[in-house]
């Protein structure tokens, strides 16, 4: 893990990683202090509207295309035989650190019912779509970094970011209608797309070593 973390930290700069670990946490966190939700959902969907725009937005300042052919992000790794190994831990750890990140926000939101005496947030069905919910903005997430990693320009993220924004919006109707099925979705859902997202990052980027097209 400190590998990773390491080789992480080799692709950010000071002020991506005050926004990163520092702003956007805080921001979710203050949104939910503002808002005041009155169950674990409600809690959770506060984080969606923070994390969502904001993880695939930032993205750009750290992985931005760079599953594109001739990445410039690429140019001096290549110059290395730890490269490729370097990169893989560099995104284990950011798909490791944003379900991270959603699991602490997660936790605040727990904190801030119990501080307002919320009976319903701990009835079984309240707390299955607050994980719910959970899951399905990690899964968002991470789909929509994998995607924006494909283009080059700011652009991309935003429009990609709208997109996860109006997928969020359905998925909230379905799991408001059946929270225990769409936990099971959604973990599925968030496993896979983990899992897949660095395969797939890292089948490109290979790809790249050998100038092949992606």
């Amino acid at each position: 893990m400190k590998n990773a973390i390491k080789s992480y930290l080799v692709f950010t700069t000071g002020l991506c990683r005050i926004v990163t670990f520092i702003l956007t946490p805080l921001l979710a966190v203050g949104l939910q202090w503002l808002m005041k939700p009155r169950d674990l959902m409600a809690a959770s969907i506060l984080n969606a509207w923070v994390l969502i725009p904001a993880e695939i937005m930032l993205d750009y300042w750290v992985f931005g295309g760079i599953a594109v052919r001739n990445a410039k992000q690429m140019e001096y790794l290549k110059t290395s035989g730890k490269g490729r190994s370097v990169m893989r831990m560099a995104l284990i750890a950011d798909t490791a650190r944003q379900f991270v990140t959603g699991v602490i926000l997660f936790a605040f939101g727990i904190a801030f019912c119990l501080c307002r005496g919320s009976v319903t947030s701990w009835e079984s069905g309240r707390m299955a779509e607050g994980i719910a919910v959970l899951f399905f903005t990690y899964a968002l997430t991470v789909i929509g970094i994998t995607v924006a990693r494909h283009f080059d320009g700011m652009a991309a993220n935003m429009t990609i970011a709208a997109v996860a924004f109006l997928l969020l919006t359905g998925g909230l109707f379905l799991i408001a209608a059946n929270a225990y099925a769409m936990l099971t979705v959604s973990l599925v859902l968030a496993a896979v797309s983990g899992i897949f997202g660095v395969w797939e990052i890292m089948k490109s980027v290979e790809e790249g070593y050998y100038d092949q097209a992606v």
